[in-house]
């Protein structure tokens, strides 16, 4: 099977046996953002066509992500909550034109209005691997992702524009001119943590965030500590708003980029929180494999 994590700016592939095993993979700056139109099947053809063919046979292909958005190759349909891998394989889209490929629908709730493409696919990679079938996710990024599962069905999803938040703020906004060049900011642990205590107290996300200039103009944080104050304020609020008050029942299992997991993991344990980190590229294909496996794309157990 080749598994394929098309999202927006980043497009990754993996070549893997019946039983999950990567025999290869790549990535490409390639997101869906980056590629003319009408040209999904010469990017993809150019990252993986040598795979395709092995003696008289043509390997399978299942994407997922950012792929089957409107901006993408084609539009694929979401699935509504609850939804489990036997619900996502019997909605797969064929690729028009393309034999043996297939597109992963995205998941969405409709009160209030969310969706999501490509997480649901990451998190039933991570509950094959802790074989489970319950448990509570959080997705941190630019668009982060807080995930109920219950029965290895996900039940209930919310999301949160906590890094496109922070990066607007610190570009666009005034609390950003007192905060030096990112490339001169290193992170400050105490001024993180400083930020998570404000989220705590009274007065609400829009009163709190004026404080990161306040805190700069009264010389109370230094400039160079301001970015991480942000953070803090950003990720502390997000956990108290998005936890569907069960941070302290379940370990929250953390999936993303190692580094920005390592801050909500941080943050989580500020909470009293338990965690933990999974590498994405496993549960992403460990997903892919699933949801093939169970559409019978290919064989295994």
């Amino acid at each position: 099977l080749i598994c394929v994590d098309w999202g927006t700016t980043n497009l990754r592939a993996y070549l893997i046996t019946a039983n999950g095993e990567i025999v290869a993979q790549r990535q490409s700056p390639e997101g869906i953002l980056n590629v003319p139109s009408g040209g999904f099947a010469e990017v993809l053809n150019n990252l993986i066509s040598d795979w395709r063919i092995q003696g008289d046979e043509q390997i399978p292909v299942l994407l997922s992500g950012m792929i089957g958005s409107k901006q993408g190759w084609i539009e694929a349909p979401y699935a509504s909550c609850p939804v489990s891998p036997s619900d996502l394989c019997h909605q797969l889209s064929s690729v028009p034109n393309q034999a043996q490929m297939w597109i992963v629908p995205g998941v969405c709730i409709q009160d209030p209005p969310d969706v999501m493409r490509g997480e649901e696919v990451q998190v039933f990679g991570a509950l094959d691997l802790l074989k489970t079938n319950d448990g509570l996710f959080c997705l941190p990024g630019t668009h982060s992702k807080w995930i109920s599962v219950n029965q290895g069905r996900v039940e209930h999803f919310a999301t949160a524009m906590t890094g496109e938040l922070f990066a607007t703020l610190k570009n666009h906004t005034i609390l950003g001119r007192l905060m030096p060049e990112a490339s001169a900011t290193e992170f400050d642990q105490n001024a993180f943590c400083q930020g998570l205590a404000t989220a705590k107290k009274d007065g609400g996300l829009l009163h709190h965030l004026f404080s990161v200039r306040t805190l700069g103009l009264f010389e109370r944080l230094p400039a160079s500590a301001l970015q991480s104050y942000l953070s803090g304020l950003l990720i502390g609020h997000e956990i108290q708003d998005l936890g569907f008050n069960m941070i302290h029942q379940h370990e929250v299992i953390l999936l993303g980029a190692p580094a920005l997991c390592q801050r909500y993991q941080e943050a989580l344990t500020y909470f009293k929180c338990r965690s933990r980190v999974i590498s994405n590229d496993d549960v992403t294909v460990q997903g892919l494999k699933r949801i093939a496996q169970e559409a019978k794309i290919i064989s295994g157990s």
